[in-house]
């Protein structure tokens, strides 16, 4: 299971063990903010709830393998796309279905992922099924948030807290779907995105996040063959924009901190250049950071770059 779906352990061994339990709740509820994966976690527990294998899922079973193409009779999926986009009519036909009993197995698995995207007229019907649910039925859901939802849903269903991944974590899921990125680009996107992988893949298939990806290349190798002009030339793209040079001060001070970490033992650096002491390093980060600060007030953009450069230029020339 660890290798289908990174992070979440605690989540894991809660439905893994009611998967594999003739005793489980009837209805469990993934919830945290958008981007995270419930929808992929609960339906890989789906799988898990109607595989006959051994280690469930086991991917090998007829069970697993109509899972695969989306021909399994005792699955159904519902996607909420915008509030009040699930509609009563489809709970009535989830709740005419699940007092039929199961087609193949012992149980019935609905995924119902945003749930809080159903009508009033909706979630008043689904209480009725959750307050009396057939004994073969599970219900997976998902939402956002938990005060989206009616206290009277809520206290039917087993919560279970999907959290954002660690970033070391998030950076080894970005490798694994988006092979052609670079190390860099991954600790980046990770560190963007708050441990939120929809986030971070959203981020680096973006054309800021490209554009900003050559610039911060350009402006390292600036860095390292100790060219004041050229890292000018770099950090007036961003000049007229001053959150724009903001962000992107930010982003430097992040790369020049991974840098640092890793000259003390504390992390694998894969960003190119940068040969400079821990000293230097921290001298480079705070002096960006003070520029940083006075982009927040009404300095002049371009004065503050020719100073920034200036002074780099002091540390390293």
């Amino acid at each position: 299971m660890s290798e289908l779906f990174f992070g979440n352990d605690a989540a894991k061994v809660i439905l893994k063990k009611a998967a594999g339990s003739q005793d489980h709740h009837h209805a469990y509820l993934l919830y945290g903010e958008d981007g995270l994966g419930k929808k992929t976690l609960a339906r890989l527990f789906a799988e898990a709830f109607l595989c006959t294998g051994e280690d469930k899922p086991c991917g090998r079973c007829p069970a697993c393998k109509k899972m695969e193409h989306g021909t399994h009779p005792d699955f159904q999926m519902i996607v909420g796309e915008k509030k009040n986009s699930i509609h009563i009519d489809s709970v009535r036909k989830i709740r005419q279905d699940c007092v039929v009993k199961p087609n193949d197995g012992s149980v019935k698995v609905y995924l119902i992922a945003n749930i809080q995207d159903m009508t009033e007229e909706a979630f008043n019907a689904f209480l009725k099924t959750l307050e009396e649910p057939p004994l073969h039925t599970v219900f997976l859901l998902t939402a956002a948030n938990l005060d989206l939802l009616p206290e009277t849903i809520v206290s039917r269903v087993f919560p279970v807290p999907v959290y954002p991944l660690p970033d070391r974590l998030l950076c080894r899921a970005l490798k694994e779907r988006l092979p052609k990125l670079s190390d860099d680009e991954a600790e980046r996107a990770a560190e963007l995105a708050g441990g939120n992988l929809g986030k971070a893949i959203a981020c680096v298939q973006s054309e800021e996040f490209t554009q900003r990806s050559g610039l911060l290349e350009q402006f390292v190798k600036a860095l390292y063959a100790k060219r004041e002009y050229d890292m000018l030339k770099v950090l007036a793209v961003y000049e007229k924009d001053r959150e724009q040079q903001r962000q992107f001060l930010g982003e430097i001070v992040s790369l020049l901190r991974r840098a640092l970490l890793a000259k003390t033992g504390g992390a694998v650096y894969s960003g190119k250049g940068l040969p400079f002491g821990p000293q230097r390093l921290i001298k480079l980060i705070a002096l960006t950071e003070e520029v940083r600060g006075k982009l927040s007030t009404n300095a002049n953009a371009g004065i503050l770059s020719a100073y920034y450069c200036a002074e780099i230029w002091q540390m390293i020339g």
